[in-house]
C-alpha cells in the first residue's frame, strides 16, 4: 500500500474518532454485545449508536435534521437498553434476568437509560443523523443491580445456615449415636466448617487506617490467559477456600454508592498506570477460574495470603481493584 494512502487512512480514522468520540483508550476492555452497542468495562460505560432519517414528506431541511436526530436518539436509547440487558452480573446471570423478574428494576433501568448522555451527533450528506449515547454503569445502575444481587446473597447465607444446623434432626437418632459416623454426617460437618471459616473471615472487623506513605495503593489481578469473563460482581477466591473479595464492607459500599467492585483492562502495563489504581499497586497472578463460574477467580496460596493480609489491614475498603485479561 502506498505510504501516502496509509497516512491518509490514519488521518481519516483519527478524524472519525474525534468526530464521534468512538476511540476507547488503548488497553480498554470492550465487550461488543451487538453491532450497535458495547460495554466498556475499563471506563464502566454502556455505549450505543443510533441512526435516524426524517420522512421524505418533510420539505424543510432544518426540520428534517431535527426529526432525523430525534429518531436517532430514540434508536440509540433502544439499542442502549438491549446492550444493558446483556451486561453480565455474575456467572450466566444478565441484567435482563433481573429485569424480567422485577418490575421495579425494569422501571428503574429504563429511567436510567432515558437519562443517558449524548456523546456525539453527526448529520450525513443524505440527511441521516448518527448519534452515540453513553450510560455509566457506576452510580444508579450499579446501586440498583447490587441492591438486588447482594441482598439475595445475604438472604441465601442466612437461610442455608439454619438448614445445615437442623439437617441432622431429620435423621433417626440411632444413626447419630453410632460410634462410626455415617458418610452424610461427615459431608454435612465438612460443609458446616467451611461455611464457618468463610463467615468468620468475611465478618472479621477490619482496620480503617489510612494508607501510609510507601504502602500499596491498589490491587491488580492478572488473569491473562484464563477463560475469565467480565461481570459486575467478580469474586476472588482462595485456593480450596471461600471468597476473599468482595467482603461485606465492599458490598455495602457498592450498594450504597454504586461503585463498581472492580474495573477491567486488557493490557497489564496500562493497568499499572491507571489513574484510579495509584502509583504503588499490588499485582498478583490468578491461578484459574472457579469451576464452571467463569466470573470468579481462584488465587494461589501465596496470592491468597497477600490478599488476606491486605483485607485485614483495611486496604481494600477504599482501594481500587483492576482485573487484567486478554
Amino acid at each position: 500500500m502506498n505510504i501516502k494512502r496509509v497516512i491518509k487512512l490514519f488521518c481519516f480514522v483519527g478524524l472519525l474518532n474525534g468526530q464521534y468520540g468512538y476511540a476507547e483508550q488503548f488497553g480498554d476492555a470492550v465487550e461488543w454485545v451487538s453491532a450497535s452497542g458495547n460495554i466498556n468495562w475499563s471506563q464502566g460505560q454502556v455505549v450505543s449508536e443510533g441512526v435516524g432519517l426524517a420522512s421524505e414528506r418533510v420539505r424543510s431541511r432544518a426540520k428534517a435534521r431535527i426529526l432525523a436526530c430525534r429518531a436517532a436518539i430514540v434508536d440509540a436509547q433502544r439499542n442502549l437498553l438491549e446492550t444493558t440487558k446483556g451486561v453480565r452480573i455474575e456467572s450466566e446471570t444478565m441484567v435482563e434476568n433481573y429485569m424480567l423478574k422485577s418490575d421495579r428494576i425494569r422501571t428503574r433501568v429504563s429511567g436510567i437509560i432515558k437519562g443517558a448522555r449524548l456523546k456525539s451527533k453527526k448529520i450525513e450528506s443524505d440527511g441521516t443523523c448518527v448519534v452515540k449515547m453513553v450510560m455509566p454503569m457506576e452510580g444508579k445502575l450499579a446501586s440498583t443491580i447490587y441492591a438486588k444481587n447482594y441482598s439475595d446473597q445475604v438472604s441465601w447465607n442466612q437461610g442455608i445456615q439454619p438448614f445445615l444446623n437442623n439437617l441432622a434432626s431429620w435423621f433417626p437418632a440411632a444413626h447419630a449415636g453410632t460410634a462410626k459416623r455415617q458418610l452424610w454426617q461427615v459431608k454435612i460437618d465438612d460443609i458446616h466448617e467451611r461455611l464457618k471459616r468463610v463467615e468468620n473471615f468475611v465478618q472479621e472487623p477490619v482496620s480503617t487506617k489510612k494508607q501510609a506513605k510507601g504502602e500499596p495503593t491498589g490491587l491488580i489481578i492478572n488473569a491473562s490467559g484464563s477463560n475469565f469473563l467480565f461481570s459486575m460482581s467478580p469474586k476472588l477466591r482462595q485456593l480450596r477456600g471461600g471468597v476473599l473479595y468482595p467482603t461485606t464492607v465492599n458490598k455495602v459500599d457498592a450498594r450504597k454508592n454504586g461503585r463498581l467492585v472492580s474495573l477491567f483492562m486488557s493490557d497489564l502495563n496500562k493497568a499499572k498506570s491507571h489513574a484510579r489504581i495509584g502509583s504503588r499497586p499490588v499485582v498478583v497472578k490468578a491461578l484459574r477460574t472457579y469451576g464452571k463460574t467463569r466470573t470468579d477467580i481462584v488465587l494461589g496460596k501465596d496470592a491468597s495470603k497477600v490478599l488476606a493480609n491486605l483485607i485485614r489491614n483495611g486496604f481494600l475498603d477504599n482501594a481500587e481493584v483492576i482485573i487484567v485479561m486478554n
